[in-house]
């Protein structure tokens, strides 16, 4: 990525608004990484927000888990071709951190499976 290009250029003015001083790695990290993952949010119906939260911090986690076991057979094992769940993965955790920080029930409006 090119430290002219705009996305950079807006990217490293958000984290500096944030009281950050990004390193280039770390504005890399916000458009290549993270950018794309919440690209991925908005393009899905907002239904899905709720779904998120009625599942709670746990069902969050236990859905990063499943991503990431799709992730290390397509990436590790197999042809590589899945990045959906990357961003997913990305996604399901963030959705499990901001549970916990809004304190959501483990297991949300679901109650525990056990």
């Amino acid at each position: 990525m090119s430290v002219e290009s705009k996305d950079y250029r807006l990217a490293k003015a958000y984290l500096q608004a944030n009281g950050l001083e990004p390193s280039d790695d770390a504005v890399a990290q916000l458009v290549d990484a993270f950018l794309p993952a919440v690209a991925l949010m908005c393009g899905r119906s907002s239904l899905r927000g709720e779904i998120w939260r009625q599942s709670g911090w746990r069902g969050a986690l236990y859905e990063a888990r499943k991503k990431m076991h799709r992730l290390w057979f397509s990436w590790w094992e197999g042809d590589g071709s899945d990045d959906d769940s990357a961003l997913d993965l990305l996604n399901y955790v963030a959705f499990s951190m901001r549970a916990r920080t809004y304190g959501i029930q483990p297991w949300g409006e679901y109650g525990d499976p056990s």
